[in-house]
């Protein structure tokens, strides 16, 4: 557990810093001019990556590949957005194939250092997953990330991401076991992001 949140500690401050550093060097270049503004926005990512878990001697392992997940952007300034992320497919499989109840979403402070609405991101955020099948139920609070990079048109209304998302999960089970697994888990992913605009 301590080695878990030391890491948790090290992926929020590292982030913080990267934005900082980013931002300095920014403020030294000549000014530019002001992006329109987006309101709202929702999009979609292609992603596929490496997930493992591990409690005690048990180590499970997979290849989690997301298609037709939604995300939802309100943007708090031209620099920071807010960010909702629910892998629906993903939900609506498991239900429909395990017989059972899963809901995850994960939030996020996408915060662009170096241009408005553009280039560089770095997001760091929270989630969980709450699972149920027959009278075993797990809650999984979680810790992400999101880095990458993001092509945006001149008016901002279309943005393309290419990044990674990187996140830690701390595995309670409420029956069956008292054990507490932690997983880890990190995709890439191509996002394709639609915006509603504003002067």
């Amino acid at each position: 557990m301590m080695r878990t949140r030391r890491l948790s500690w090290l992926v929020l401050i590292g982030s913080i810093c990267v934005t900082l550093l980013c931002e300095v060097a920014v403020a030294q270049g000549p000014p530019v001019a002001r992006s329109p503004w987006r309101i709202i926005g929702f999009g979609t990512t292609l992603g596929a990556g490496y997930w493992v878990a591990k409690a005690g001697d048990i180590k499970v392992s997979g290849v989690p590949i997301f298609v037709a997940d939604l995300w939802v952007d309100v943007s708090v300034t031209r620099r920071v957005t807010l960010q909702a992320w629910f892998p629906v497919l993903h939900m609506a499989l498991f239900n429909r194939l395990f017989s059972g109840k899963t809901f995850w979403m994960q939030l996020f402070a996408k915060i662009y250092p170096l241009r408005d609405n553009a280039g560089l991101y770095v997001a760091p955020g929270a989630g969980f997953i709450y699972l149920k099948q027959g009278s075993a139920s797990a809650v999984v609070p979680e810790i992400a990330l999101q880095l990458g990079w993001e092509f945006s048109n001149v008016s901002r209304w279309f943005g393309f991401t290419l990044g990674v998302r990187p996140w830690l999960d701390i595995i309670k089970t409420t029956a069956g076991t008292s054990a507490t697994a932690v997983g880890f888990g990190i995709t890439g992913e191509l996002g394709f992001h639609f915006y509603v605009v504003t002067r």
